[in-house]
Order: C-alpha cells, then structure tokens, then sequence
C-alpha cells in the first residue's frame, strides 16, 4: 500500500476548489481559472463553476471583510482542498477488536 499523501494535488479528480472573495467585491473581468487537468476556464461571477473537461468544481465564496489589512486593493484567496479516507483497521467488515 502507497502510503504517500501528493500535495502537488496531481490527481486533480478529487480536489476541489474553492475562491474565496472579499465580501461585497465583485469577480474581475476576463480573468480564467486553471483547472488541474490543465485546461483554461472563464471565471464567471457563479457561485459553482464546474470544469467542462473533468468537472472539477470551483465554488466562490464570501470572506470575512479584510480590507483593513489590505492597504493598495482587494484580495482574493484561492484554496484548493483534497479528501481521502483511511480505513480503521480495528472496525473491518463490520468486526470489532
């Protein structure tokens, strides 16, 4: 068993992506998002945005207000989230140590 957790995020079909955006700022204009697979998408102001090639999705969200701390603008955060799941050895079809 491969016990190697890859935060190159390389098996981009189960990651997810998440924008997160100051609240009340608006998407910027004719700016993309690449997707893991590696292709080229529109970033449009749609709070689920999903990849045509693979479906990887990309969610928007609202942050908390920041502005304070950003002195010459607004900033965007991206965040990309993967998830997998260990099985505990002690619960195995259905026994119990």
């Amino acid at each position: 068993m491969n016990n190697t957790v890859d935060f190159s995020f390389q098996d981009y079909r189960k990651t997810y992506l998440f924008l997160k955006k100051p609240h009340n700022a608006d998407i910027p204009k004719d700016w993309k998002w690449k997707c893991g697979c590696g292709t080229l998408n529109v970033l449009t102001s749609e709070d689920e945005q999903w990849c045509p090639k693979c479906g990887t999705r990309l969610r928007i969200q609202n942050q908390k207000d920041e502005s304070k701390n950003v002195p010459n603008g607004v900033s965007f955060t991206v965040v990309r989230v993967a998830h997998f799941t260990l099985q505990n050895n002690a619960v195995e079809h259905g026994k119990e140590s």
